[in-house]
């Protein structure tokens, strides 16, 4: 992970150099764990100077030139397994002292930890064990004062060495970590006892019988309990054996779904720029691509990836992983930021929950008293809102919430989180993340509730039909499903899929050949309303044929697809006819009385006598005084019947006699090339009152186009 290596010579083992970072010159081989009693017959051997066997394959079957042996590196990198090991413990139980033991990386990097002789920050090392399997090691701090960094370090791990000192046995950090560990979900482990080479037998028989009393009804009540010595040796084979067995039932994180990284560490390098490290916890990222800093959107691209110290060209969901970032300085991000795919996700600072306390909490988690929450890598202030009649929170308890946060965080539906008091700080419960953008509720509605529990306890397509029904009539897309629901996108395809054969959900197409989904009654719903819009129109005015399109629209809050899906459907099925821009109910038709007939013969004549000089609309008013609305009104129908042609809002022609001065226009053109207003005039005997609109008019239906002080006509496709 863009770490300079030095070679412990003890080890043969590349180790940190404490406080510094920079890009290696040249890949450094991850050390390769081998009992000392065993090798694989078609290997053969290589020594380090402390006797530790490296595998080689066979000369015959290795690459030859520096290329091929770095796109085979690659390659095997890409195929092997890779699992995420995080130690967990009391302060001074020897955890940095066991990794260092296991893969000769010194994690205590800071001058600080040296001095102290404890560990501060998170630190990082990798092995490979004799089956291929990577391991990425998180090594986290034990005293009680950084147990944000633990829980910064524990987001993303596979299996845990929980290790407890022989000498000090079970202490307060053990528990807390066992806490947060259970909390997280975290399901593999085993625990270490270290330090055996400084305690007697018999006290080392105490010590593990008081650890399978706390370990009793815990995920590690039947995980192996090894013992070993990091400074004589004793027992880390058997520890590597045992990583070995776990890593082989960690199921491979699959890469579906989009980017998600939460950072746990960011600095610069001199040549390289900005890098950031975390594990990734789902998706893949490749060298090249755009990618987006969250919460504060900022944009970068991705100059260069490393996994356990190598450089590939992707990494996907399970892998520790270090990104040389483009387009961004160091002082733009910091812990708890999370990488991803740019437009996927939107930070959030109110998020519906299923809070739980723990057993052993001292005091009880109160109804809007904060607490401190860890999410992924972040930590933040949140304000519990307890949802029902609880005002508080008491030991071993589950309750729905809504917390308010003091900063945002990315997060998906079902990411677990870590809750600890505000002050003192001890670790009181956790919960589980169900709805990332949550509105805000009654408290005591039981309507929230009850949906709540239908995101927890629901299956995939009872989920699917949730969030559809949630997003109303702006519907919801494919790619917003796969961050709500966080399933394989074949997964929800089958899912939307059971839910379309059944009537439940429409699908509507959208640009750049997405679908969107809305719930059927959604589609029914506003199929009434579009009724209804059109139905008042002809009421207000039944001299008109309908609505605009454009105003039917505007009085409809829905996407714009959407929108169109459902007008183009109920165009199809005869509920409603489109003449032009207007829409108009199938049944409706305009019945004028004797009167308004009268009326309209009235205006009509007198356009056609006007001919290419016809009255303006207000001396149209003048002569019927006390007509005005209906005078518009019919108007608007003779235009939507093609017997006038509107120019200007107040100014309209027989449509015969405009398409009389037309043709004469465009044979004039096509004879001499172009037309001065003058010579307009002239041609069609008329003012400038009627000239310059006209002119004016021929541009905006793109007949000619204005060239100086002339019109010519404008070439025609075809």
């Amino acid at each position: 992970m863009w770490l300079r290596t030095t070679r412990n010579s003890s080890e043969n083992a590349p180790r940190v150099s404490p406080g510094s970072d920079s890009f290696p010159t040249a890949t450094t081989p991850l050390p390769t764990w081998r009992p000392t009693t065993t090798i694989s017959s078609s290997c053969r051997k290589r020594r380090g100077s402390a006797g530790r066997r490296l595998l080689l394959p066979p000369s015959s079957d290795r690459p030859s030139t520096a290329k091929e042996r770095n796109r085979a590196t690659k390659e095997r990198a890409a195929a092997m397994k890779h699992v995420i090991v995080g130690t967990a413990g009391h302060i001074d139980h020897g955890k940095t002292t066991l990794i260092k033991a296991l893969t000769g990386v010194d994690c205590d990097r800071l001058i600080e930890e040296k001095k102290r002789g404890i560990t501060i920050e998170l630190g990082f090392a990798s092995m490979r064990l004799p089956d291929g399997t990577l391991l990425g090691i998180v090594d986290v701090p034990g005293h009680e004062r950084f147990v944000r960094h633990m829980v910064a370090g524990a987001a993303g791990i596979d299996i845990v060495m929980l290790v407890v000192a022989a000498d000090d046995g079970v202490n307060a950090q053990t528990r807390e970590h066992l806490d947060i560990l259970r909390i997280l979900g975290v399901k593999s482990g085993m625990t270490v006892l270290t330090k055996i080479d400084l305690v007697e037998p018999a006290w080392l028989e105490l010590v593990e019988e008081d650890l399978a009393d706390t370990l009793a009804g815990t995920f590690l009540e039947k995980a192996p309990i090894l013992t070993c010595s990091a400074h004589t040796g004793e027992g880390l084979d058997r520890i590597v054996a045992t990583l070995g067995e776990l890593a082989q039932r960690v199921e491979e994180k699959p890469a579906h779904g989009p980017l998600r990284l939460p950072i746990d560490r960011v600095f610069t390098m001199k040549g390289f720029g900005t890098v950031v490290t975390g594990t990734l916890v789902s998706g893949s990222v490749r060298v090249g691509e755009n990618v987006a800093l969250m919460p504060q959107g900022r944009r970068a691209k991705v100059r260069g990836l490393q996994v356990h110290n190598e450089k590939v060209e992707s990494a996907r969901a399970g892998m520790r992983t270090a990104v040389n970032l483009q387009g961004v300085e160091r002082e733009e991000i910091r812990r708890g930021d999370v990488l991803t795919e740019p437009d996927r996700f939107s930070p959030s600072q109110r998020i519906d929950v299923e809070l739980f306390t723990l057993p052993t909490i001292p005091r009880p988690l109160k109804h809007r008293v904060p607490v401190r929450i860890h999410h992924g890598t972040r930590e933040v202030i949140a304000t519990p809102v307890l949802l029902g009649d609880r005002e508080a929170l008491g030991p071993d308890e589950r309750i729905f919430a809504q917390l308010l946060l003091s900063e945002p965080i990315v997060a998906s539906p079902r990411d677990r989180f870590v809750v600890r008091s505000y002050s003192p700080m001890t670790t009181i419960g956790g919960g589980i993340i169900l709805d990332v953008h949550a509105s805000r509720h009654r408290r005591r509605d039981p309507r929230v509730v009850a949906e709540l529990a239908r995101l927890r306890d629901g299956d995939l397509a009872e989920r699917l039909h949730l969030w559809i029904g949630r997003s109303g009539t702006e519907g919801i897309t494919l790619q917003q499903l796969e961050t709500l629901v966080t399933a394989p996108r074949a997964e929800i395809e089958e899912g939307l899929g059971e839910l379309e054969r059944k009537g439940k959900i429409l699908p509507f197409e959208i640009t750049g050949g997405k679908r969107g989904f809305v719930l059927a009654e959604t589609f029914a719903e506003l199929r009434r309303r579009v009724l209804e819009v059109i139905q008042t129109f002809h009421a207000r005015h039944p001299l008109r044929k309908g609505p605009a399109k454009e105003e039917v629209r505007s009085r409809i809050t829905a996407e714009e697809h959407l929108l169109e899906t459902l007008l183009a459907d109920m165009i199809e099925r005869g509920e409603i006819v489109q003449e032009g821009e207007s829409l108009r109910l199938a049944s409706f038709t305009i019945e004028l009385d004797e009167e308004t007939r009268h009326l309209e013969a009235q205006i009509a004549q007198a356009y056609r006598e006007g001919g290419v000089t016809p009255p303006l609309v207000k001396e149209i008013e003048a002569r019927f005084p006390g007509e005005s609305e209906k005078i518009h009104a019919l108007l608007a129908l003779l235009v939507s019947e093609e017997r006038l042609v509107r120019v200007s809002d107040t100014l309209l022609f027989d449509k015969r006699a405009l398409d009389e001065l037309t043709e004469r226009l465009v044979a004039f053109l096509e004879t001499h090339g172009g037309i001065t207003p003058t010579e307009f005039k002239s041609l069609g005997n008329l003012s400038r009152k009627y000239a310059i609109p006209l002119l004016e008019y021929y541009d905006a239906i793109r007949l000619t186009m204005r060239v100086g002080e002339k019109r010519v006509l404008r070439k025609r496709n075809g």
